[in-house]
């Protein structure tokens, strides 16, 4: 798997990649420790040639407020919480704007 970093000027994301045991399914964390989305492209043609869908879950704060201390709490309970989406893989390459303080999932299902 490769992470196309864009300019050496913007943060790093961490980026780690499971194999489930049956091997149907890849699930990709990303987390963005910046103030900042970060767009990329991950190349994932080493798992194997993948297209269509990917499931994504994103953790981050809904006010996008920039407060790495964000919490829910009894007046928003909801503030920070798992938000659901899908992109989709074109010839082995994953193209996604991660947001600011987030955890994305990518889930991928290979088809066999």
């Amino acid at each position: 798997m490769n992470v196309d970093g864009g300019a050496a000027a913007e943060p790093t994301l961490d980026v780690s990649a499971t194999l489930s045991e049956h091997e149907d399914r890849i699930a990709i964390f990303v987390v963005n420790p910046s103030r900042e989305p970060q767009k990329r492209t991950i190349d994932v043609a080493a798992f194997a040639p993948l297209v269509g869908a990917v499931n994504v879950s994103i953790l981050a704060d809904t006010a996008k407020a920039n407060q790495r201390d964000a919490a829910n709490c009894w007046r928003e309970p909801q503030r920070v919480r798992t938000t659901a989406t899908k992109t989709i893989i074109t010839r082995n390459l994953l193209r996604f704007e991660f947001p600011a303080l987030s955890l994305t999932v990518l889930e991928i299902c290979p088809k066999k």
